[in-house]
């Protein structure tokens, strides 16, 4: 299973490749809260800071480096629909964008989550 904070910055992630701008703060709808992270994808090059974990994702897609963990995490995808695994629980995920609205499926715990830009 995919750790909810890895799920927000890979979802925030997923928001700003599909439209193209930066991203400033998500809504994780599970813990009923605003996030205090950042995305920005130019290019490839992927640099997600999470201010509540003190730690970034950097790296050029598909592969990206989650820091905090010193794992790292393949997304792939465009126009809003990327398949993805997480190399350090060996799991493989799904996520959806809609407008800014974002939901992530985590295979292994066979559930959803759902964060908004």
């Amino acid at each position: 299973m995919i750790a909810s904070d890895t799920r927000a910055t890979i979802a925030a992630i997923a928001l700003a490749d599909t439209h193209g701008r930066s991203v400033t703060g998500l809504y994780d709808y599970a813990q009923a809260r605003h996030l205090n992270l950042t995305a920005n994808v130019t290019g490839q090059a992927v640099n997600a800071i999470d201010m509540d974990r003190k730690t970034k994702m950097t790296g050029t897609l598909p592969d990206i480096f989650d820091n905090a963990r010193s794992s790292y995490i393949h997304l792939a995808g465009t126009g809003g629909k990327y398949t993805g695994f997480d190399h350090q629980s060996g799991t493989h995920f799904n996520v959806e964008v809609s407008g800014e609205t974002v939901a992530l499926y985590d295979h292994e715990a066979a559930s959803w989550s759902q964060f908004s830009g």
